[in-house]
């Protein structure tokens, strides 16, 4: 074997058993493939590897159907732990023959070598319907990978080019000033984006071709459900009289969606001459009715009625739910539901301010380039849609659009399970104020972009109504970055006589909490994040 292959394994896994230890040993992450052939007799059905029932497991983890598109397939191990394979039934012990396998875990993620390897296989094999499924998906997932690994390089390179002709060009003040390279700056920001956009479509991708797995596989077992259940109703036919057990489930609904981790299954069956099984199934995994497993059956009579009333967990996503119950006849009903588990939605906001240009303070040169990257964090790297993050540069950041941002619009928008972030970088400054509220006598301001250093009170935006605004906000997890430093520092008329304790003012103000009262260092019924640059 070549040395990009750590291990293989060449197997036989009969129909009477659940699960044939492989022997293999899956760390989470790695790269394996299936390839499966032969038939096995589910009673009077044949079924071959790719229909469904043939069922992998890591660990305790069951991972469900192993084949979706052919008998060959590729798979990222999700957790650690041993590979089991096995034939979901829930009467195992009446079926009979088997399927060959040969299971390779690979060295690495190299679908290059992964798709060279199932070529020369198909060379040698070219009949052989099972080793050309695999070759078709590495061949798909080759061209992905490779896709891929070029949008990030260049990604990367991009980036790399668009930072050195910034540090490189000519600036006043913060803008770039050499004509040329600005114009390659841009052409190199649509490639950027261009890029991106790229990759997500990849990766979507790959989504895509996992979701066509699982929907293949619940086609595949539903058809096999039906045509199941049509033999079964044609022997009840031709049987005569005999009559199916009544099962009523009440609930669930089919198709209901749910935040819950856990629905209640309700119902009951019935039947004249008695039950003598009921199963539900979760997943295609059998659910134990811990209070009452099976049927209590006395001198072999069996109840005419039993009442349903199952607690469900649920996984993440779609769930399948099956019952069935089987009559002293051996006649049989069932039913299926599908129930969807949608986790909490909690959204992030985000308002970002960034001023270097203020027309009445001293410029600054780092201010709006931290906003931006903050915004790029937030969006590119942390897929927070565009809309939910309010960007306020320079002029775009006067008193009346900050409070309007702040006060007004990310009110109305954020929700009481909502993540939302605050972030500031500009001037601060302190004035004299005997009722200011922590009792040193100074009141504390963010400058926005039109403030006036004469008149602080009236165009600036101070601490206590920040805290205010924090009132406002329903989002119980909230948090507020602060890069400021007091600009009068700069020009020798701190508002008070120790330059060193107003910068230190104007850094580590407080805010207050929804009491009106206690300092935020001590809040108790939010979780607060506030974040000062020294």
């Amino acid at each position: 074997m070549p040395g990009y292959i750590r291990e293989y394994k060449s197997l036989r896994v009969y129909g009477h058993r659940n699960k044939v230890d492989t022997g293999i040993h899956l760390y989470k992450g790695d790269i394996y493939s299936v390839i499966a052939s032969g038939q096995i007799n589910l009673g009077n059905t044949k079924i071959g590897p790719q229909n469904g029932n043939f069922h992998q497991y890591i660990g305790k983890t069951y991972l469900g159907s192993l084949f979706y598109l052919g008998a060959g397939s590729m798979f990222e191990a999700a957790t650690s732990g041993r590979l089991y394979l096995g034939i979901a039934d829930s009467y195992p012990d009446d079926n009979s023959g088997s399927f060959n396998v040969l299971v390779i875990v690979w060295e690495n993620e190299n679908y290059e070598k992964i798709e060279e390897f199932f070529n020369q296989l198909s060379a040698v094999n070219p009949e052989n319907n099972r080793i050309r499924d695999a070759h078709n998906e590495a061949v798909r997932l080759k061209k992905i990978y490779l896709a891929k690994a070029k949008a990030t390089i260049e990604l990367k390179e991009t980036r790399k080019e668009i930072h050195e002709l910034q540090q490189g060009s000519v600036k006043v003040g913060n803008q770039v000033q050499d004509v040329d390279a600005l114009k390659r700056i841009q052409d190199l920001e649509v490639k950027l984006v261009e890029l991106t956009s790229t990759l997500e479509n990849l990766e979507k991708m790959e989504k895509e071709l996992v979701l066509a797995r699982q929907r293949t596989q619940q086609l595949s077992s539903q058809l096999e459900e039906k045509e199941k259940r049509e033999k079964e109703l044609l022997d009840q036919i031709a049987s005569g009289a005999k009559n199916p057990p009544i099962l009523m489930v009440a609930s669930p609904v089919d198709g209901l969606k749910t935040e819950s981790k856990t629905v209640w299954l309700t119902g009951a069956a019935e039947d004249e001459k008695g039950l003598k099984q009921l199963n539900v199934y979760v997943n295609n995994r059998l659910v134990d009715d811990d209070k009452n497993r099976g049927m209590q059956v006395a001198e072999g009579v069996y109840p005419l009625r039993l009442d349903l009333k199952r607690r469900i967990n649920l996984v993440k996503g779609e769930n399948q739910i099956k019952i069935q119950v089987v009559d002293s006849d051996g006649l049989y009903s069932g039913k299926t539901l599908t129930v969807h588990h949608i986790e909490k939605r909690q959204h992030v906001w985000a308002v970002l301010i960034g001023i270097n240009d203020y027309p009445n303070f001293r410029s600054l040169k780092y201010a709006v380039n931290d906003a931006r990257a903050f915004y790029d964090l937030l969006v590119e790297y942390n897929r927070v849609p565009k809309e939910n993050v309010f960007l306020l540069l320079n002029e775009n950041a006067s008193l009346r659009q900050l409070r309007s941002t702040l006060g007004t619009r990310l009110k109305n928008k954020a929700g009481k399970n909502d993540l939302v972030i605050i972030y500031f970088a500009g001037h601060g400054a302190t004035e004299r104020d005997t009722m200011s509220p922590d009792g040193d006598g100074l009141e504390k301001y963010l400058l926005p972009f039109d403030a006036d250093p004469t008149d602080l009170y009236s165009s600036a935006l101070p601490m206590r109504e920040i805290a205010h605004i924090f009132h406002r906000i329903r989002s119980e997890r909230l948090i507020f970055i602060a890069d400021a430093i007091d600009q009068f520092l700069f020009d020798g008329n701190t508002a008070e006589e120790s330059g060193e304790r107003a910068r230190m003012q104007i850094l580590l103000f407080e805010i207050f909490d929804l009491r009106g009262a206690l300092p935020l260092g001590r809040f108790a019924s939010r979780h607060v994040s506030v974040v000062f640059d020294l």
